[in-house]
């Protein structure tokens, strides 16, 4: 049993910053190993918890101004998500196909002024591509702004965030939409409602609000589309303002801790 939880540790441990592992890990095992019960459910928590507070005040701590990095990763989702949302079925333009994902990997690697024009490229020329719209718009603007900006040492982005369009390429097609089938509607829900909570979360621990500002640019880039893309506002359900209204509450959400934060600093 114990060389079980041991490892189950050790698992968990890879979720915190690489330094941060180095450095505390031993310390950290030989704590949680005699305080384990027989379903150590507190020190998982801790453990999940700690890693996520870590990463935040890991990313707090790098030099890029909290609206830089907010504006960046803002982009990214709305990349990550276009990409996802066109990828089932796949087009039929490969020359399309493979200018969406290398601007999806220039951003996630901060090289923002080669994703200009690129982006310019995939939204605009490229045949079947992704046709003007406010999402293409928001991010060419956003892509705009980080490549005017002075600085520099933009945050590259984990790898992981290309499995969510790797994983909606297995969807049906035409299961991807705030419509759709109930196990994929309940997983991009679930997927979306998770970030923005990580949102708030991470905007709590680290007490900025680059992350309230990457969620806000993400939801209300998407509500912008869809009230203009939909007509009347009258036409919507009872399911679209639960659904807009929660995200843009866990947004708000994310905005007054940051703002409780400066104050208690």
């Amino acid at each position: 049993m114990s060389g079980r939880l041991e490892r189950c540790y050790r698992l968990l441990l890879r979720l915190y910053p690489s330094d941060y592992r180095d450095k505390r890990s031993e310390e950290l095992i030989d704590t949680l190993m005699p305080a384990s019960g027989r379903f150590p459910v507190r020190e998982v928590s801790a453990l999940v918890a700690g890693a996520f507070t870590a990463r935040a005040l890991r990313a707090r701590a790098t030099r890029v101004p909290w609206w830089a990095d907010g504006l960046h990763l803002g982009v990214f989702v709305l990349t990550v998500f276009q990409l996802a949302r066109t990828v089932n079925p796949l087009p039929n333009n490969p020359m399309w196909f493979a200018g969406a994902i290398i601007l999806t990997v220039l951003i996630a690697r901060g090289r923002v002024r080669l994703a200009l024009p690129l982006s310019l490229v995939v939204f605009g020329v490229l045949p079947q591509g992704w046709t003007p719209s406010i999402r293409g718009g928001v991010i060419i603007v956003g892509l705009a702004v980080l490549a005017i900006w002075p600085g520099k040492g933009l945050a590259k982005r984990s790898w992981a965030w290309l499995l969510i369009p790797a994983f909606w390429a297995l969807a049906p097609v035409g299961s991807i939409g705030l419509y759709s089938e109930p196990p994929w509607l309940v997983f991009r829900l679930g997927v979306e409602a998770l970030l923005l909570v990580w949102a708030a979360w991470a905007t709590m621990a680290a007490r900025d609000a680059r992350w309230a500002l990457a969620g806000a640019i993400y939801v209300w880039t998407g509500l912008a589309l869809f009230q203009f893309g939909g007509g009347d506002l009258t036409w919507h359900s009872t399911r679209d303002f639960l659904y807009w209204g929660g995200s843009s509450l866990l947004v708000l959400v994310a905005f007054a801790m940051a703002r409780r934060s400066r104050r208690v600093i």
